[in-house]
């Protein structure tokens, strides 16, 4: 089977950070690609200096926030237009905690 890797969709180059469900910062990276059928493959930096790490797939239904997820349990992932945005927003708001 063959993966056609898409780089059309609006969320293909950005940013993010994942929280979990104690509002803390699980994971930082940028969306590499639409796999299809809602699939993404993310790059994933670890966090001293941000060499990339490795690379996972999730579905479109893990990265999804509603207002209505804001009561529940759910990891959470915010979305930056570029990996400085993301850095900024770390170092700005994050580090700060």
């Amino acid at each position: 089977m063959t993966i056609q890797r898409r780089l059309s969709h609006p969320l293909v180059g950005r940013g993010f950070h994942s929280f979990d469900v104690e509002d803390r910062v699980r994971w930082q990276g940028k969306v590499l690609a639409d796999m299809g059928d809602g699939y993404f493959l993310l790059q994933l930096m670890e966090w001293f200096v941000g060499e990339e790490t490795y690379q996972v797939i999730v579905h479109i239904s893990a990265l999804n926030h509603t207002p209505a997820d804001a009561f529940s349990r759910k990891e959470r992932f915010v979305f930056y237009d570029t990996l400085e945005d993301m850095n900024a927003y770390y170092y700005t708001r994050l580090a700060k905690k």
